[in-house]
């Protein structure tokens, strides 16, 4: 490619790719999607161990597995594929919670939970994606068992997403203000960074509407539950956003990406743009943009016409999980 300006959505894809060290490949994309699962699954489990939790209740914990959960019953063709939480019991915690921001020694915990919380979120998204795939691949083969069964899956992961913004933000919101939130910010990234900047989402968003086609087209009716449950599991993802965003300021705060686009003239929190947001999703996705933290209002995004900022995540080809141009993400490097 010469004599011409890079598309600004793949600079942004790629920047948002190097921060948060994900590689990706267009070889063998099935295999490369589980692996990358398996990976970002265990990585989460033993950084629990090492760091320890403080935000996250046991019910939370098992939420983190679902959609992993959902997947294999899927592989199995179990139809009905209504995930219970692998880990639905109590689990060990270290004997000291995690950070609170007066230990130096925190702010590698911080950034390991930061890192390790985003790349699995972003699997989480890949495996949303592979569950709507399959969904409307079964859809358009008149297959109303196996459509529901892959809209669980998606829906199992959405869920499983909204316990990952639990997990990647428990830690002191000291660390974040003094560690994270610089990091993101010139000249480590350019200014405005975000991550709305992950294909992984953009694409998933993309097929919100092909979804909301193929569920007008085969009859609301026949996909029973699945659909509905779908919708609670992405609002229940947003919702999370929003407490996360709370939690490191954001009901006062613009976000970056807002506060790089406006000058510094935007007033709009980062929780009331992550609210717009979703109800523009859910509009996207269902016609609706009614919400349980905000009953009216309608559908749109931030001031001045502006994308919102999505924070964590914000995430195909004919391959199960891969983003619009087919590539699958996964962890740098082989051991993490």
């Amino acid at each position: 490619m010469s004599g011409g300006l890079a598309d600004p959505a793949s600079v942004d894809y790629q920047e948002h790719d190097r921060y948060f060290q994900i590689r990706r490949t267009r070889h063998r994309p099935e295999s490369a999607f589980l692996h990358a699962l398996a990976i970002a699954h265990l990585a989460v489990r033993e950084n629990v161990h090492k760091n320890g939790l403080s935000q996250l209740s046991d019910g939370y914990v098992a939420q983190l597995w679902l959609g992993l959960e959902s997947l294999y019953r899927y592989a199995g063709h179990d139809v009905g594929n209504q995930p219970i939480g692998v880990l639905d019991k109590p689990v060990q915690r270290p004997p000291h919670p995690q950070s609170n921001g007066t230990d130096p020694g925190d702010s590698d915990a911080a950034a390991d939970r930061w890192l390790i919380g985003h790349q699995f979120f972003f699997t989480l998204m890949q495996g949303a994606i592979t569950g709507l795939n399959c969904f409307l691949g079964a859809s358009a083969d008149g297959d109303e068992a196996e459509a529901r069964a892959a809209l669980r899956v998606a829906t199992a992961f959405m869920r499983s997403s909204a316990a990952a913004f639990r997990f990647t933000s428990d830690f002191s919101p000291v660390d974040y203000e003094r560690l994270i939130r610089p990091a993101m910010a010139p000249p480590a990234v350019r200014a405005g960074f975000s991550g709305l900047q992950t294909r992984d989402h953009a694409h998933l968003m993309a097929l919100f509407t092909e979804v909301r086609a193929m569920r007008s087209k085969i009859g609301p009716a026949r996909l029973g539950s699945a659909f509905d449950e779908f919708v609670e599991g992405t609002v229940e993802a947003y919702e999370a956003h929003q407490l996360i965003c709370a939690r490191f300021g954001g009901d006062v705060l613009p976000s970056l990406r807002m506060a790089a686009r406006s000058a510094g003239r935007s007033t709009s929190p980062g929780v009331q743009v992550v609210r717009q947001m979703m109800r523009a999703r859910l509009f996207a996705l269902h016609g609706s943009h009614r919400d349980r933290t905000d009953r009216g209002g309608t559908p749109g995004g931030p001031e001045d016409g502006g994308t919102p900022d999505t924070g964590l995540g914000g995430h195909g080809d004919e391959t199960p999980g891969a983003d619009a141009d087919g590539h699958v993400d996964q962890p740098a490097g082989d051991d993490r």
